[in-house]
Parts: C-alpha cells; sequence; structure tokens
C-alpha cells in the first residue's frame, strides 16, 4: 500500500478543499496576482498551492477559457504558456495554463462548481512537479463550493 500524507479540509469563502496537514496556510493580498490563499510545504518553500475564487454565476467554462485567454494575451511573452482551454486536471473539465517565473512555476487550474470560479495554482521548482503532484491532484479532485 501507498502511504498518502495527511490531509485537512481548508475552507476559505465560498470553497472547500483537502490540503496536506503539515503545510503552512497564509492570505497573500498585496503584490502580483490575485488575492489568493497560499499553502506551503515545511520543506521547500518555492512547493505551495495557491487557492483563488470569483463569484461567476451564470458563466460557462467556455467564457472562462475566453476571459482568462484575453488576460493571458495581455501579459509579457513566455510568463503564461501552455494554455488549454479545453483541459482535465485530476480528472475533472477545466481550463489549464502555466505560469513561468524566476525560481519557480506554477501550474493552474481554472475549475467552475455553481456559481464559483475556483483556481487552483501548484507551484514548484522547474522540472520538479513531482515535488507538489499528489498535494495538487488531491486539491484540484476535492475543490468545491460551499453555502
Amino acid at each position: 500500500p501507498v502511504a498518502t500524507a495527511p490531509t485537512t479540509f481548508l475552507v476559505e469563502g465560498r470553497v472547500a478543499l483537502s490540503v496536506p496537514a503539515t503545510w503552512s496556510t497564509q492570505r497573500v493580498l498585496s503584490g502580483p496576482g490575485s488575492a489568493r490563499v497560499q499553502v506551503t510545504s515545511p520543506t521547500d518553500p518555492e512547493v505551495a498551492l495557491h487557492i483563488t475564487q470569483s463569484p461567476v454565476a451564470g458563466e460557462t467554462l467556455n467564457g472562462t477559457a475566453d476571459r482568462l485567454k484575453r488576460a493571458i494575451d495581455a501579459e509579457p511573452p513566455g510568463v503564461f504558456v501552455d494554455f488549454d482551454p479545453s483541459g482535465t486536471s485530476a480528472g475533472r473539465p477545466a481550463v489549464t495554463y502555466r505560469e513561468v517565473r524566476a525560481g519557480h512555476q506554477v501550474r493552474w487550474t481554472v475549475l467552475l462548481d455553481g456559481p464559483v470560479r475556483i483556481s487552483i495554482g501548484c507551484q514548484s521548482r522547474p522540472g520538479d512537479e513531482n515535488t507538489v503532484r499528489d498535494a495538487c491532484e488531491q486539491a484540484v479532485r476535492s475543490a468545491h463550493a460551499i453555502g
């Protein structure tokens, strides 16, 4: 049997999802990107999950993809790559793309659950996605709107 790391449910706003129980959680309200919750590995600060949410009553995944594509196209080339408007992540239909930054990359999965858009970013060092894969898949698989 494969040992799995203990998890806990994180509830933030209108979203709940499963994250590693030993990782630290903090709200990030400033700096680049949207306000988000960051859940960071205790062994490597470059390994983390980022969770954002937006109310999007009536939006479709195609509408989400169009909106994200326009935002990505407005950014400098090479920062956001591998955009897939009809991707799959942890068995769920999603918009997926990768954010490339100095020292790390973030694989983003954008889901819709009812009136809530949930974005989960899985951060790792370049070429070292395995360090965040299990936590990422668990978070994406379990993420859902509440309330």
